[in-house]
């Protein structure tokens, strides 16, 4: 048998082993209002900032209905509008940056598992043809041993 084959067979799966290494699906470098993005955007997302934006809701429309002579935003509630729309307003472009981004991320992501199984592949062809030539070689000597 060469010990050439397999060395080269050896040192082929070690670059196989290394791609795989190397291939991260980390995070690529964040601008701070790219973190600033997905920390608001998380936070709006869960489930603790809609209840209790849920009970701030119901705790300002029982105040303003129940509270007469202190209420500072009658029916029909002029002043929530305003200050749901305001959030809103700037809720929204904050979400789609935070969105774009992970977008971002998700193609870099397939592109980079592409190139590695695209890489790995050819590998795995080298190592059948390697495979190949080693059994020819054992083939060869026991045939001749024989």
């Amino acid at each position: 048998m060469d010990n050439n084959v397999v060395n080269d067979i050896v040192k082929t799966q070690k670059q196989i082993l290394k791609e795989l290494n190397a291939l991260k699906y980390g995070d690529t470098k964040a601008t701070t209002g790219e973190k600033i993005s997905d920390r608001v955007t998380g936070t709006l997302g869960s489930w603790k900032f809609i209840i209790i934006q849920s009970l701030v809701l119901i705790g300002w429309i029982i105040f303003n209905v129940v509270a007469l002579n202190f209420a500072f935003d009658e029916y029909p509630f002029i002043l929530l509008n305003l200050v749901l729309s305001f959030q809103a307003a700037f809720a929204t472009p904050i979400i789609l940056m935070a969105s774009n981004r992970a977008e971002k991320k998700d193609r870099k992501r397939a592109a980079d598992a592409y190139r590695a199984v695209d890489h790995i592949e050819r590998m795995m062809e080298q190592m059948a043809i390697q495979g190949k030539k080693l059994y020819k070689e054992a083939n060869g000597n026991d045939k001749n041993g024989k």
